[in-house]
């Protein structure tokens, strides 16, 4: 098992999953979302994860700014050094919360295959997982995969 599965398993079980439900938002008011299920107890944890992992990040940027107010930016070479190791650990935390997210998300569309071609998914109070469209029409294709489709073409002319 990856160092990275580990903390994720290992903090999933420290997971309150009665915290994580109370902290769930609400359905938005006038939003059409249709609920496709509840999630399991796995997915709760997951969800706490997310959102332990997406708070860290939060507090290692506050800390990252008040250790940059405080040092003396004449001396840049001493300072640089002082800050590889944050920001390596900036860049773990970052693939933890990109990791953690992505998991949770397809984790949920494998659960609820109704979900698979909803054009948005959310969880909401007691851990019902919801679907529901855009405001606006949803593209079909995102702007990365138009560049790379012209970039595919282009040689072909």
């Amino acid at each position: 098992m990856t160092n990275l599965m580990r903390k994720i398993l290992d903090a999933m079980s420290k997971v309150d999953t009665k915290q994580v439900l109370a902290g769930l938002a609400e359905s938005k008011p006038g939003r059409d979302e249709k609920i496709v299920g509840a999630a399991s107890e796995e997915l709760i944890q997951l969800w706490g994860v997310v959102e332990q992992t997406h708070e860290e990040l939060k507090q290692f940027a506050r800390r990252g700014l008040h250790f940059l107010a405080d040092a003396d930016l004449s001396e840049m070479e001493a300072l640089a050094k002082k800050t590889r190791p944050l920001m390596a650990e900036s860049e773990e935390i970052r693939n933890r919360e990109k990791a953690v997210k992505q998991l949770f998300w397809a984790s949920v569309r494998a659960d609820f295959p109704k979900a698979l071609l909803a054009a948005n998914i959310g969880i909401r109070k007691n851990g019902q997982i919801v679907t529901f469209d855009e405001d606006a029409p949803a593209a079909l294709i995102n702007v990365t995969e138009m560049r790379g489709l012209m970039d595919f073409l282009t040689p072909l002319r």
